[in-house]
Order: C-alpha cells, then structure tokens, then sequence
C-alpha cells in the first residue's frame, strides 16, 4: 500500500549541497546542448507538511522558500512505495532512486543477516570520528547503500564535482554521501567548537 508523502520533499531533516564544476559546458557533452548547473540543491525537511509550505507563501523573502518554489521542482502528489519511512530508508530512496530492497537500505538498523548483529544503517568499522571516540554502531560511512546516488552520480558526470551533505543526523548525511571518497566524519560537539556564538 502507498502511503501520502506529507513532507515538503521527502522524511528526514537535511541539506544536500552539490556544488558543481564552474567550468562552462561544451555544446557538444551536454544533455540537450544546455550547460549543467552550477548547483544542485537537495532540501528534505522532517515534519514539514506541504500545506504549511504553502500557506505562508506570501510571509517568505524572494530568495529563501519562495525562489525555491517558483524557480526549483514542486512533487505535491508524491507516495511512497515502502512500507518504512524512517530517515535512512527515505534519504537512501530519495537520492538513488530505487527502492529499499535494491539500495539496501532497509531501516535505521537491522539485523545483520550473515552476522545475527544488529547493524546501524551507517557504520562501518573502517572509519572513525575526528578526534574522537567512535562508539560502536556509530554512523561513518555510506557503505551499506548499494546503489549510486545523486552525489556519485555528479561526481561521475564531472570529477571537479563537489559534494557537501549537512544534517542533523547522521543517518541522514551519510545517506547523501557519495561513496566513492571516505567521508570526514564529525560530531556535533567538533562542529560546535567550530561555530561562532549566538547572538541573543
């Protein structure tokens, strides 16, 4: 069964940056002879339902939500075709475009089939935090997603492509990693120290 999409894009809170190269296209490697764009943005807000969106489209500056309305793509009929909505099915769906049983993506966590343990749908032993401890079942690593994303495919497409993945959540930046280069994996707390003070 199917179930209403009732997010702005998809399941989960993120940003997902894709910078693109900034060299101008040839006419001749271009899909349709157009130039490919400077930026792709990948936006997934939790709990955002499109009718709040929308409701308050005129309180919006011209280049926050409303550019992004008028200029970006709208999917206000969107439907799921899984049975799961957590973050790291939703992200992993969303940015590959096939279903759970193909990326392999199929919850938060799992049981590990040839190991009988559970697994964190991003750890990987193989990588570690920043200077600092990694507990076991951490998030490190798009290891787990079997397919390609939106980030692997850009960076097929154009080497000089470059690939940011802000969130909340691990689970939910990992999933937009693209798996070809090792992710520089930090916390929130390394992350604090880097941020300047609010200002209250």
């Amino acid at each position: 069964m199917l179930r209403r999409c009732s997010c702005f894009v998809a399941v989960t809170s993120s940003a997902f940056l894709s910078l693109c190269a900034s060299a101008p296209a040839q006419s001749t490697g271009a899909p349709g002879g157009k130039a490919p764009p400077k930026l792709v943005l990948f936006l997934v807000v939790d709990g955002f339902p499109q009718d709040q969106l929308v409701k308050y489209f005129d309180l919006y500056g011209d280049r926050g939500f409303k550019l992004l309305l008028d200029k970006g793509g709208w999917y206000g009929n969107n439907h799921y075709g899984h049975a799961t909505t957590y973050t790291s099915v939703g992200h992993a769906t969303l940015l590959s475009c096939a279903h759970p049983y193909k990326h392999g993506v199929v919850g938060n966590d799992w049981i590990d089939k040839k190991t009988g343990k559970r697994l964190y749908s991003t750890e990987d032993a193989r990588f570690k935090y920043l200077d600092e401890e990694t507990p076991e079942h951490s998030g490190t690593s798009p290891f787990n997603i079997k397919v390609t994303t939106v980030g692997d495919e850009l960076i097929y497409a154009n080497s000089k492509s470059k690939v940011i993945a802000i969130a909340g959540k691990d689970r939910a930046s990992l999933s937009d990693w693209p798996d070809s280069t090792a992710p520089r994996t930090c916390t929130a707390r390394q992350l604090d120290a880097l941020s300047p003070p609010t200002i209250t």
